[in-house]
């Protein structure tokens, strides 16, 4: 029989993406990228991306990482070297490292971020803000849904304060990509093993329960109302996190212990505010 060369192609190619190493397919349409991220000089807390298929067979992107030569040609190789990027989502205040040096490797692309990164960056052009309620809803049509945490400062978090990231739902693949507010430890090295937990464990973001939230009664029952609505609304298996790694499958039962673990804590949180605001009157 007769094979065309565009034919060849095609197949070459989909045979090749079955083998996206160093990308991993989470699910259907989504391939997390995770990167080492060094604190104190050596400590791997580790940092991830991801690229998720859209409908149009262009590619929406989360975050960015530092990227290695093999890493880049998996991402060549995924989005027809970046021909197929359609935007770029930041969505965590602080992450800003890599996202001057993604865009130099693929110039020309569509940029969305926090109102830091807008303030922050001013060498890329940026499209629009995730403050923006028309800007989390843009891929919705495609099964992604945004949404930011109530209870803490989004638009203008204090230096010390990472707590604070937008959560993305990709509903094909029941994942869910969230940046430092939720920690998962994935074979975590020593020194993370003696200061946040073991292998397997879930936990909210150190500063939850110290400047995390607003000083103030209310916010810490509002984050607590707003994370229970999340799993009430969102059905997902999967959880990529930036701080340490990704739980795969069980992700929102994990997440629901940890919720109802958590709820004395930041009730107390409250209480312990309203005291010091009855204080100051």
């Amino acid at each position: 029989f007769l094979i065309t060369l565009h034919n060849l192609q095609l197949a070459t190619n989909v045979m090749s993406k079955e083998n996206l190493s160093p990308l991993i397919q989470v699910g259907p349409k989504y391939w997390s990228l995770r990167s080492s991220f060094n604190v104190l000089g050596c400590i791997d807390i580790g940092t991830h991306m991801a690229f998720i298929e859209l409908s149009s067979g262009k590619f929406l992107v989360l975050d960015t990482v530092q990227i290695n030569s093999k890493e880049k040609r998996a991402i060549d190789l995924l989005t027809d070297g970046g021909k197929l990027i359609e935007a770029v989502v930041a969505t965590h205040p602080f992450h800003t490292m890599y996202f001057k040096p993604f865009a130099s490797i693929y110039p020309g692309l569509t940029y969305y971020g926090t109102p830091r990164h807008l303030r922050k960056i001013e060498d890329i052009k940026w499209s629009g803000n995730l403050s923006d309620e028309g800007v989390r809803s843009m891929w919705e049509s495609d099964g992604i849904y945004i949404r930011i945490p109530d209870g803490a400062d989004f638009v203008n978090p204090a230096v010390d304060n990472h707590f604070i990231s937008a959560f993305v739902l990709h509903t094909a693949s029941k994942t869910v990509f969230v940046d430092d507010t939720i920690m998962y430890l994935s074979n975590p090295g020593c020194v993370i093993r003696s200061l946040l937990g073991k292998n397997g464990d879930m936990l909210f973001h150190s500063s939850t329960f110290k400047n995390g939230l607003f000083p103030t009664p209310e916010a810490p029952l509002q984050f607590l109302a707003w994370i229970r609505k999340l799993c009430v609304d969102w059905d997902f298996d999967n959880m990529c996190t930036a701080h340490c790694g990704n739980k795969i499958g069980a992700a929102k039962e994990q997440l629901s212990l940890l919720i109802e673990a958590s709820a004395p804590k930041l009730e107390a949180l409250a209480k312990k505010n309203e005291i010091k605001a009855n204080g100051k009157k």
